[in-house]
């Protein structure tokens, strides 16, 4: 580990991306790709070093426990910020996971100051709506304690009004939070932004769950004066139990690889209509071992075919067991293919999946 201690410490000072990339090559002795914002494709650092990836990434690296493939064994590794694969290397030189790790940290770190990093993981020109919403996201998958985190949010380049949000609490509960604000577009993304804003401000200052909840809904009807919405679904993860908040939005969903199904809790009102008022919460038991939780946008649900026929809640809940997988990011991934595959395509609402599964 220490022969990489000098090479990693260059990385973190890189002044360029093209120094940056040059350097982890050097280090990683192989050809190097980085992953596309959809998930679907790896875009090559150096065009005369192709990665040659054939079908999808994730699958082709995560798949170890669907439909009984293994690829891990090949040739092909990963460079993961926390749990989500930043690039992939093919090749080269063994290292420490822990070096691994460090390298996917450094390249993650350097993406908001290198555009070149951004620019070769677009497949397409990314709309105004879309990057404002992009920069308010966290990483799309992560481990916190006993709990593994993924998400996924379609259309990549289009998206506006959905946002996600996960972290540790100052008292070190996890917690998540998915966000459906009303319309599309700009004044979309602008009221998610709002609000998720609020959470985060409350949160930090130690407010409890239901409290954020509060924060967001005022914030927004003083913004607004209630000509906006947005809906919200929240969730604290401890060892007490489950609570959850849900202002209007898709029900989660809860359950292990044998089937999944939505939890009735009565909902309150979206965020920012009708009124003052304090939300409570409703507890549940503690998620066990292999479990997990599904938090969806009601673009997966409402998702129609090209006849005009939605998906619905219960041929969700079918396909999440079909498509389970022990990594949260494969499994939001795989949901998201299966609702863009049964829109022909094209989503016509935008589609936020995030998946928690207990370790």
């Amino acid at each position: 580990m220490a022969h990489s201690v000098q090479p990693l410490h260059e990385m973190a000072s890189s002044t360029s991306s093209a120094e940056l990339l040059g350097r982890i090559a050097e280090l990683v002795g192989g050809p190097i790709g980085l992953l596309s914002h959809d998930l679907n494709t790896i875009a090559d650092a150096d065009p005369d070093r192709p990665l040659e990836i054939d079908g999808d990434p994730l699958e082709r690296l995560l798949d170890h426990d669907h439909q009984g493939h293994d690829h891990r064994g090949d040739d092909v590794r990963a460079l993961v910020d926390g749990m989500f694969p930043i690039a992939f290397v093919r090749g080269g030189r063994d290292h420490d996971p822990a070096i691994s790790a460090l390298i996917g940290q450094l390249l993650s770190h350097h993406l908001p100051v290198f555009d070149y990093l951004d620019h070769l993981r677009r497949r397409k020109a990314m709309s105004a709506a879309a990057q404002l919403q992009w920069d308010q996201l966290p990483s799309r998958s992560r481990r916190i304690g006993r709990y593994a985190i993924g998400a996924a949010l379609e259309p990549a380049y289009e998206v506006a009004g959905d946002l996600f949000d996960f972290a540790a609490s100052v008292e070190g509960d996890v917690v998540l939070y998915a966000l459906d604000a009303m319309g599309h577009g700009v004044e979309a993304t602008l009221s998610a932004s709002l609000a998720l804003a609020a959470i985060r401000a409350s949160r930090r200052n130690g407010a409890p769950l239901r409290e954020q909840v509060d924060a967001a809904h005022e914030s927004l009807a003083a913004q607004y004066d209630g000509a906006r919405f947005v809906t919200l679904v929240a969730v604290r993860l401890a060892d007490d139990g489950v609570e959850v908040v849900n202002a209007g939005h898709e029900p989660i969903r809860r359950g292990d690889r044998d089937g999944l199904s939505s939890l009735e809790i009565a909902p309150y009102p979206p965020l920012g209509v009708e009124g003052p008022r304090r939300h409570e919460s409703t507890m549940l038991p503690p998620l066990e071992r292999d479990e997990a939780l599904v938090l969806l946008s009601d673009g997966a649900s409402g998702a129609r075919d090209t006849h005009g026929d939605p998906l619905g809640a219960q041929r969700v809940n079918e396909l999440l067991a079909e498509l389970w997988s022990s990594h949260p990011l494969l499994m939001a991934h795989r949901l998201a293919k299966a609702v863009i595959g049964h829109s022909g395509g094209t989503l016509d609402d935008d589609l936020t999946s995030v998946v928690v599964t207990c370790g």
